[in-house]
């Protein structure tokens, strides 16, 4: 700054600084000047109280011959050099003694603007005082409570000498402090029993609420029972503040642990009592809570352990579902709340009404707000399980009436379908229609589907933001039917999908036809054809799913070949495969014909690729006749060894030594014996090294074939017996039923 000002003066730029008040300049340069000198050892605090007042005493207009004394005992080189103010301050109003001047008329007003803002504003600071203290005698149990929205409150500066005992204390309580266990206990609850009456303050206090946490984390259940008991009147302050959230949050985070457990009643009952004033105190700014950044991260803590659901669920959840979860094959379903599970039921029903009550007074632009929105997710999976209160509360998001069951019922109007639309395009909104869409009963789901999103199907499916809400859609769907409509309509657009980037719509649309064992040949050839395949056994195909953003990028030129030399495979062309490999023979017919006909270079660059190692390892595992899944291991022949060195391909290898022939595998471990010693000093090496048995065909490569091959006729033979589709499990079956 000092910098940009000396560059402006160089050019005759008037200083914006020698317009201001003398004797303001006066205050602002003792007081920031002594803020400025500061120790080591306090990390930025002052080093005496005598600074704070000789700051408010400077800053009331009082004689401040206590304060310079004062300052001359802390700093008295500074007093001794500082520049002399009354004396510019004379030279100053000298220049505009005369009373004609325009620059002496403007000094004026500048001066009495100043003095009457800095007497309003130490009046309204009395008064804010005032209306903001908190009495903590009072039984908060049956009255409201609660900070006045409509002013941010006034926190108290934490003294020095209470900064220094905590810093004591977390300093005593470090890992690197050896304590027994009785002492440490000791000066855990003496900590805490400090805390009393000045729960806000230190909590909202940078350096003590990290402290305070610390001493949550190791106290027993009485003591964060008390601690939250005492704690809760000031609860919206503290859940507000950036330091105190945290405090919030590791004192909710507890009392959820020992609600789960085997607590005393004693406890229980104190809880309980917190919650009640917890629930009243959050409940009567329940706006402002939501939409504050820390607000909101407390606020759906405390849905949580209200409810009992589990607090890690809400730290981090991949967005439209997370890639892992569409690839999987899996049927699980969403985390939902049993009713019976809910700890305490009537605060969970009084919370979340104020919650609803909130949308139906603001509408959707609650929805849509950045910290609003996840507590309304939240909501909605605490809600899940119970069908009348998730009706209930899809109507109020959605801004319709509760009328949904008969099928002559019409729920969405056209402002409702407004409403959706809002939410599906908006960035924030987007992400509570996707919640929605996953907990919402099958009537609901049913006329969203029908009412809202397929008049504007593809519109969304290629939006920024609302092409997760589609996906969302297409991993809800309860019924065949619904797979069929979808894939019906979405289709014809494939090319245009992937052009726009949106090929996550297609994933979620192969996880369903698997899911529901449905369309499965219909939709492997709609995305063949939109691949532009040349043949039945052309290479191209399997590249350019492969290859995915890279042939997209040529505008599906017939030219395009791919770069095998350090281009990365397409994430989602590579988990389309993996499903389609997971499907019926039959149906992925033209995908893994087409594998067969690439080259052996490109081959193993798919097998050295993180994705592409899994599409091998999916039509290893594949319903696809050995020969050919011998065929394709061959072309690795020459490479084993590169293959056993890499992490990521090593578990290829290890499916391909168990899947291929017992030549194949002679083949694998004969490359594998000269790197024996290399590979022993590898995290994976050892693991190969035993499922191989290198060592054993080092010795004696003739009883290594002979042991395999006894091996594989145990294994086949076992098939055969169990296997329901064989000749001898049909037979066995038979035997058995009569």
């Amino acid at each position: 700054m000092g910098e940009s000002r000396r560059r402006l003066n160089v050019l005759g730029v008037r200083r914006p600084w020698f317009n201001m008040h003398s004797a303001k300049l006066k205050r602002r340069s003792r007081f920031s000047l002594a803020r400025r000198y500061t120790s080591p050892s306090s990390h930025g605090k002052t080093e005496d109280a005598s600074i704070s007042v000789l700051s408010t005493k400077s800053l009331s207009g009082r004689d401040d011959s206590a304060s310079k004394k004062a300052l001359e005992e802390v700093f008295p080189t500074f007093v001794e050099n500082k520049p002399n103010h009354d004396t510019y301050k004379k030279k100053r109003l000298k220049a505009f003694r005369n009373p004609t001047n325009k620059k002496g008329r403007e000094y004026v007003q500048q001066l009495n603007a100043g003095k009457n803002h800095m007497k309003s504003d130490h009046f309204s600071l009395d008064e804010r005082q005032k209306s903001e203290r908190i009495d903590q005698n009072t039984d908060y149990s049956g009255t409201k409570t609660g900070a006045n929205p409509s002013l941010h409150p006034l926190r108290k500066r934490v003294d020095h000498w209470t900064l220094v005992y905590f810093e004591t204390i977390h300093s005593l309580l470090g890992a690197e402090t050896k304590m027994e266990d009785d002492e440490r206990m000791a000066l855990i609850e003496k900590a805490l029993e400090e805390t009393h009456g000045k729960e806000c303050e230190l909590a909202c206090d940078k350096s003590c609420s990290r402290v305070l946490e610390l001493l949550i984390s190791l106290s027993g259940p009485e003591q964060i029972a008390s601690f939250l008991h005492r704690l809760s009147p000031s609860f919206y302050v503290v859940s507000t503040d950036p330091a105190g959230s945290h405090v919030a949050e590791a004192v909710l985070k507890c009392a959820a642990l020992i609600l789960q457990g085997h607590a005393s009643d004693g406890v229980c009952k104190t809880l309980e009592q917190a919650f009640i004033i917890v629930c009243q105190v959050v409940g009567d700014n329940i706006v402002e809570a939501m939409t504050n950044s820390y607000g909101s991260h407390v606020l759906r803590s405390l849905l949580c352990v209200l409810s009992s659901f589990p607090l890690e669920l809400t730290q981090k959840r991949s967005r439209g579902g997370g890639l892992s979860s569409r690839v999987s094959l899996s049927q699980e379903t969403a985390k939902r709340v049993k009713q019976d599970d809910v700890i305490f039921p009537h605060l969970l029903q009084l919370l979340i009404g104020r919650i609803l009550d909130s949308v139906k007074m603001i509408g959707p632009e609650l929805c849509m707000d950045a910290f609003a929105g996840p507590v309304l997710q939240i909501t909605l999976r605490v809600l899940a399980e119970d069908i009348s209160r998730i009706t209930m509360a899809c109507c109020v998001l959605l801004g319709c009436k509760n009328k949904a069951g008969g099928e002559g019922d019409t729920l969405l109007d056209k402002s409702n379908l407004e409403n959706i639309q809002k939410l599906t395009l908006n960035d924030f909104g987007s992400h509570l229609v996707e919640v929605m869409l996953e907990v919402a009963p099958d009537d609901i789901y049913q006329i969203m589907l029908k009412q809202a999103f397929m008049p504007h199907l593809l519109e969304y499916a290629l939006h920024p933001y609302a092409n997760f809400v589609v996906q969302a859609l297409i991993g809800s769907i309860r019924k065949q039917d619904q797979v069929v409509l979808l894939l019906s309509n979405l289709k014809p657009s494939f090319w245009k999908l992937m052009e726009q980037k949106r090929s996550g719509i297609l994933l979620s649309l192969l996880k369903a036809c698997k899911q529901y064992q449905c369309s499965e040949q219909e939709v492997c050839s709609s995305l063949a054809k939109a691949l532009n395949s040349d043949g039945l056994k052309s290479p191209l195909l399997i590249l350019r799913l492969l290859f995915l953003e890279s042939y997209m990028a040529s505008g599906g030129s017939k030219e395009w070949r791919p770069n095998l030399n350090g281009q990365k495979m397409s994430v989602l062309g590579c988990a389309m495969l993996q499903l389609i490999f997971s499907f019926p023979m039959e149906c992925s017919q033209l995908y893994w014909l087409s594998l067969l006909n690439i080259k052996p270079e490109e081959i193993l660059a798919t097998v050295k690729d993180l994705g592409g190692c899994h599409v091998i390892e999916s039509f290893l595992s594949s319903k696809v006749p050995l020969k050919h899944k011998n065929l394709l291991i061959g072309k690795l022949k020459g490479h084993f060894v590169e293959l056993a060195n890499s992490t990521s391909s090593s578990f290829t290898l290890e499916r391909c030594f168990s899947i291929g022939s017992v030549d194949l595998k002679e083949a694998i471990v004969s490359e594998l014996v000269s790197i024996q010693v290399d590979l022993a000093k590898c995290k994976h090496g050892p693991h190969l090294a035993k499922s191989f048995d290198i060592a054993g065909y080092s010795k004696d490569p003739d009883h290594w074939r002979k042991r395999i091959i006894r091996k594989e006729g145990a294994l086949k033979a076992f098939a055969d017996v169990f296997d329901l589709t064989s000749p001898k499990g049909k037979k066995r079956v038979a035997g058995s039923e009569l």
